[in-house]
Protein backbone atom coordinates (compact mmCIF):
# COMPACT_ATOMS: atom_id res chain seq x y z
CA UNK A 1 0.00 0.00 0.00
CA UNK A 2 1.43 3.36 -1.02
CA UNK A 3 1.92 6.25 1.40
CA UNK A 4 -0.86 8.25 -0.33
CA UNK A 5 -3.33 5.38 0.05
CA UNK A 6 -2.40 4.99 3.71
CA UNK A 7 -2.90 8.74 4.29
CA UNK A 8 -6.28 8.70 2.52
CA UNK A 9 -7.46 5.73 4.57
CA UNK A 10 -6.35 7.36 7.78
CA UNK A 11 -8.20 10.60 6.93
CA UNK A 12 -11.39 8.67 6.12
CA UNK A 13 -11.22 6.93 9.49
CA UNK A 14 -10.85 10.22 11.31
CA UNK A 15 -13.83 11.73 9.44
CA UNK A 16 -16.08 8.74 10.16
CA UNK A 17 -15.16 8.90 13.86
CA UNK A 18 -15.81 12.64 13.93
CA UNK A 19 -19.23 12.27 12.28
CA UNK A 20 -20.15 9.51 14.75
CA UNK A 21 -19.20 11.81 17.62
CA UNK A 22 -21.28 14.65 16.18
CA UNK A 23 -24.33 12.41 15.85
CA UNK A 24 -23.94 11.21 19.44
CA UNK A 25 -23.67 14.77 20.75
CA UNK A 26 -26.82 15.89 18.97
CA UNK A 27 -25.31 17.70 15.96
CA UNK A 28 -27.20 17.13 12.72
CA UNK A 29 -25.04 16.37 9.68
CA UNK A 30 -26.31 16.81 6.13
CA UNK A 31 -24.32 15.45 3.19
CA UNK A 32 -24.21 17.91 0.33
CA UNK A 33 -22.05 15.79 -1.96
CA UNK A 34 -21.38 12.09 -2.11
CA UNK A 35 -18.23 12.64 -4.11
CA UNK A 36 -16.60 15.71 -2.87
CA UNK A 37 -15.80 17.03 0.14
CA UNK A 38 -18.60 19.35 1.38
CA UNK A 39 -20.99 18.69 4.25
CA UNK A 40 -23.35 21.03 6.12
CA UNK A 41 -23.26 20.81 9.89
CA UNK A 42 -26.29 22.14 11.82
CA UNK A 43 -25.78 22.73 15.56
CA UNK A 44 -28.48 22.50 18.22
CA UNK A 45 -28.88 26.32 18.36
CA UNK A 46 -29.72 26.41 14.61
CA UNK A 47 -26.31 27.56 13.40
CA UNK A 48 -25.24 26.04 10.07
CA UNK A 49 -21.67 25.75 8.76
CA UNK A 50 -20.08 24.11 5.69
CA UNK A 51 -17.31 21.61 6.23
CA UNK A 52 -14.93 19.90 3.78
CA UNK A 53 -14.57 16.17 3.93
CA UNK A 54 -13.76 13.16 1.79
CA UNK A 55 -16.51 11.03 0.33
CA UNK A 56 -18.81 9.86 3.12
CA UNK A 57 -21.99 7.88 2.82
CA UNK A 58 -24.69 8.34 5.46
CA UNK A 59 -27.99 6.51 5.27
CA UNK A 60 -31.19 8.07 6.55
CA UNK A 61 -32.50 6.32 9.60
CA UNK A 62 -36.31 6.28 9.27
CA UNK A 63 -36.68 4.70 12.68
CA UNK A 64 -34.79 7.61 14.29
CA UNK A 65 -36.92 10.13 12.35
CA UNK A 66 -40.12 8.51 13.66
CA UNK A 67 -38.78 8.69 17.19
CA UNK A 68 -37.92 12.38 16.77
CA UNK A 69 -41.39 13.16 15.38
CA UNK A 70 -42.98 11.36 18.31
CA UNK A 71 -40.93 13.41 20.77
CA UNK A 72 -41.94 16.66 19.05
CA UNK A 73 -45.62 15.70 19.15
CA UNK A 74 -45.44 15.09 22.89
CA UNK A 75 -43.59 18.35 23.56
CA UNK A 76 -45.79 20.83 25.43
CA UNK A 77 -44.60 24.45 25.47
CA UNK A 78 -45.35 26.04 28.88
CA UNK A 79 -45.59 29.78 29.48
CA UNK A 80 -46.48 31.87 32.55
CA UNK A 81 -47.88 35.38 32.64
CA UNK A 82 -49.32 37.85 35.17
CA UNK A 83 -52.69 39.48 34.46
CA UNK A 84 -54.77 42.08 36.32
CA UNK A 85 -58.54 41.91 36.65
CA UNK A 86 -61.11 44.13 38.40
CA UNK A 87 -63.88 42.79 40.62
CA UNK A 88 -66.77 44.55 42.33
CA UNK A 89 -67.25 44.34 46.10
CA UNK A 90 -70.91 44.00 47.14
CA UNK A 91 -72.29 46.39 49.74
CA UNK A 92 -74.15 45.38 52.88
CA UNK A 93 -77.70 46.37 53.80
CA UNK A 94 -78.13 47.47 57.40
CA UNK A 95 -81.51 48.09 58.99
CA UNK A 96 -82.18 50.21 62.08
CA UNK A 97 -85.47 49.56 63.83
CA UNK A 98 -86.54 52.81 65.50
CA UNK A 99 -90.19 51.84 65.87
CA UNK A 100 -91.93 51.74 69.23
CA UNK A 101 -93.38 48.29 68.58
CA UNK A 102 -96.93 49.61 68.46
CA UNK A 103 -98.90 50.79 65.45
CA UNK A 104 -98.13 50.63 61.76
CA UNK A 105 -94.51 50.99 60.64
CA UNK A 106 -92.76 51.93 57.44
CA UNK A 107 -89.25 51.39 56.08
CA UNK A 108 -87.21 54.06 54.32
CA UNK A 109 -83.69 54.26 52.91
CA UNK A 110 -81.58 56.96 54.54
CA UNK A 111 -78.33 56.04 52.78
CA UNK A 112 -78.00 54.41 49.38
CA UNK A 113 -75.53 51.55 49.00
CA UNK A 114 -72.65 51.59 46.53
CA UNK A 115 -70.46 48.72 45.38
CA UNK A 116 -66.72 48.85 45.96
CA UNK A 117 -63.93 47.90 43.55
CA UNK A 118 -60.78 45.81 43.90
CA UNK A 119 -57.92 44.84 41.59
CA UNK A 120 -56.64 41.24 41.55
CA UNK A 121 -53.29 40.04 40.15
CA UNK A 122 -53.22 36.44 38.86
CA UNK A 123 -50.35 34.19 37.74
CA UNK A 124 -51.64 32.21 34.76
CA UNK A 125 -49.97 29.03 33.43
CA UNK A 126 -50.60 28.27 29.75
CA UNK A 127 -49.79 24.85 28.25
CA UNK A 128 -50.05 24.38 24.47
CA UNK A 129 -52.11 27.56 24.29
CA UNK A 130 -54.61 26.40 26.94
CA UNK A 131 -54.94 27.93 30.40
CA UNK A 132 -54.06 25.22 32.93
CA UNK A 133 -53.79 27.14 36.21
CA UNK A 134 -54.75 30.57 37.61
CA UNK A 135 -53.46 31.61 41.04
CA UNK A 136 -54.11 34.85 42.97
CA UNK A 137 -50.84 36.55 43.91
CA UNK A 138 -52.08 39.99 45.13
CA UNK A 139 -55.23 42.03 45.79
CA UNK A 140 -55.74 45.80 46.09
CA UNK A 141 -58.96 47.54 47.17
CA UNK A 142 -59.52 50.62 45.01
CA UNK A 143 -62.86 51.73 46.49
CA UNK A 144 -64.50 50.52 49.70
CA UNK A 145 -68.21 49.64 49.44
CA UNK A 146 -70.79 51.94 51.03
CA UNK A 147 -73.45 50.29 53.18
CA UNK A 148 -77.13 50.74 52.40
CA UNK A 149 -78.89 51.96 55.56
CA UNK A 150 -82.61 51.46 56.10
CA UNK A 151 -84.71 52.78 58.98
CA UNK A 152 -87.93 51.27 60.27
CA UNK A 153 -90.17 53.71 62.13
CA UNK A 154 -93.78 54.20 63.12
CA UNK A 155 -96.06 55.98 60.73
CA UNK A 156 -97.12 59.33 62.09
CA UNK A 157 -100.78 59.74 63.04
CA UNK A 158 -102.21 62.86 61.34
CA UNK A 159 -102.90 65.71 63.73
CA UNK A 160 -106.55 66.75 63.64
CA UNK A 161 -107.76 70.19 64.80
CA UNK A 162 -111.19 71.01 66.15
CA UNK A 163 -111.81 73.25 63.14
CA UNK A 164 -111.39 70.51 60.53
CA UNK A 165 -111.42 66.76 60.20
CA UNK A 166 -108.59 67.00 57.70
CA UNK A 167 -104.97 66.54 58.68
CA UNK A 168 -102.81 69.63 58.92
CA UNK A 169 -101.66 71.20 55.69
CA UNK A 170 -98.00 72.18 55.59
CA UNK A 171 -98.98 75.39 53.81
CA UNK A 172 -101.52 76.46 56.50
CA UNK A 173 -99.51 78.74 58.76
CA UNK A 174 -102.22 78.77 61.44
CA UNK A 175 -101.75 75.04 62.00
CA UNK A 176 -97.98 75.10 61.86
CA UNK A 177 -96.37 73.69 64.97
CA UNK A 178 -98.89 70.89 65.31
CA UNK A 179 -100.55 70.33 68.64
CA UNK A 180 -97.72 71.86 70.72
CA UNK A 181 -99.30 74.55 72.84
CA UNK A 182 -96.19 75.80 74.58
CA UNK A 183 -93.56 78.29 73.50
CA UNK A 184 -92.51 78.01 69.87
CA UNK A 185 -89.26 78.81 68.15
CA UNK A 186 -89.29 82.04 66.16
CA UNK A 187 -86.83 84.49 64.67
CA UNK A 188 -87.49 86.96 67.45
CA UNK A 189 -87.21 84.36 70.22
CA UNK A 190 -84.04 82.90 68.69
CA UNK A 191 -83.78 80.04 71.20
CA UNK A 192 -86.20 77.89 73.17
CA UNK A 193 -84.81 76.38 76.36
CA UNK A 194 -84.70 72.59 76.73
CA UNK A 195 -87.18 72.75 79.61
CA UNK A 196 -89.71 74.43 77.28
CA UNK A 197 -89.55 72.01 74.30
CA UNK A 198 -91.37 68.69 73.69
CA UNK A 199 -88.08 66.92 72.89
CA UNK A 200 -86.21 68.04 75.98
CA UNK A 201 -83.48 69.58 73.78
CA UNK A 202 -82.72 73.26 73.38
CA UNK A 203 -84.03 74.51 70.03
CA UNK A 204 -82.15 76.86 67.70
CA UNK A 205 -82.46 77.61 63.99
CA UNK A 206 -80.20 77.86 60.94
CA UNK A 207 -80.56 78.79 57.27
CA UNK A 208 -78.92 76.29 54.91
CA UNK A 209 -79.80 74.93 51.48
CA UNK A 210 -81.01 71.47 52.48
CA UNK A 211 -80.57 69.87 49.04
CA UNK A 212 -77.08 68.74 49.99
CA UNK A 213 -78.37 66.96 53.11
CA UNK A 214 -81.12 65.25 51.13
CA UNK A 215 -78.67 64.12 48.44
CA UNK A 216 -76.36 62.67 51.10
CA UNK A 217 -79.28 60.61 52.40
CA UNK A 218 -80.32 59.49 48.91
CA UNK A 219 -83.71 61.18 49.21
CA UNK A 220 -85.79 62.55 46.35
CA UNK A 221 -85.41 66.34 46.51
CA UNK A 222 -88.84 66.92 45.05
CA UNK A 223 -90.26 66.70 48.58
CA UNK A 224 -88.28 69.77 49.68
CA UNK A 225 -90.45 72.86 50.28
CA UNK A 226 -90.76 75.92 52.52
CA UNK A 227 -93.81 76.57 54.69
CA UNK A 228 -95.51 79.92 54.92
CA UNK A 229 -93.73 80.65 58.23
CA UNK A 230 -90.30 80.08 56.62
CA UNK A 231 -89.74 76.59 58.04
CA UNK A 232 -88.09 74.18 55.60
CA UNK A 233 -89.88 70.84 55.28
CA UNK A 234 -89.54 67.48 53.54
CA UNK A 235 -92.84 65.81 52.66
CA UNK A 236 -94.50 67.83 55.41
CA UNK A 237 -91.88 67.12 58.11
CA UNK A 238 -89.79 69.90 59.62
CA UNK A 239 -86.17 69.36 58.61
CA UNK A 240 -83.85 69.39 61.61
CA UNK A 241 -80.25 68.71 62.63
CA UNK A 242 -80.06 66.03 65.32
CA UNK A 243 -78.58 66.91 68.72
CA UNK A 244 -77.67 63.23 69.26
CA UNK A 245 -77.15 60.90 66.29
CA UNK A 246 -77.00 57.82 68.52
CA UNK A 247 -80.52 58.48 69.77
CA UNK A 248 -81.85 60.32 66.73
CA UNK A 249 -79.96 59.18 63.58
CA UNK A 250 -80.63 60.58 60.15
CA UNK A 251 -84.06 59.55 58.90
CA UNK A 252 -85.60 59.36 62.38
CA UNK A 253 -88.32 61.66 63.74
CA UNK A 254 -88.29 63.99 66.71
CA UNK A 255 -91.00 66.33 67.99
CA UNK A 256 -90.25 70.07 67.80
CA UNK A 257 -92.16 73.17 68.86
CA UNK A 258 -92.90 73.76 65.14
CA UNK A 259 -94.17 70.27 64.28
CA UNK A 260 -92.84 66.74 63.80
CA UNK A 261 -89.22 66.90 62.72
CA UNK A 262 -87.24 64.72 60.28
CA UNK A 263 -83.52 64.39 61.04
CA UNK A 264 -81.48 65.16 57.91
CA UNK A 265 -78.39 66.76 59.48
CA UNK A 266 -76.29 66.85 62.66
CA UNK A 267 -75.83 69.71 65.13
CA UNK A 268 -72.46 69.41 66.94
CA UNK A 269 -73.50 71.91 69.63
CA UNK A 270 -76.07 69.46 71.00
CA UNK A 271 -79.06 71.64 70.17
CA UNK A 272 -82.04 70.65 68.05
CA UNK A 273 -81.36 72.91 65.07
CA UNK A 274 -84.34 73.69 62.83
CA UNK A 275 -83.92 74.58 59.17
CA UNK A 276 -85.61 77.87 58.26
CA UNK A 277 -85.27 80.82 55.86
CA UNK A 278 -84.91 83.41 58.63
Amino acid sequence: MSKNEKASLSLKSVIVMAISLLVVTGIVVTILSTKMDTIKVMYADGTEVLKSATTVEVNNNEENNDTLNSILEDYKPVTEKVIKEEESIPYEVKTKDLSSGAGETKESIVQKGAEGLKEILYKVTVVNGNEEAKVVIAENIVNEPVDCVKVIKNKEVPVVTSRSSNSLSENNSEDEGGSWSGKKLSKSAGVVKASETPSGYRETYYNLNMNGCLRAMGLDQSGYSVRGDGVKTYNGYVMVASPNLSKYPKGSHIQTTLGMGLVVDYCPSGALDIAVTW
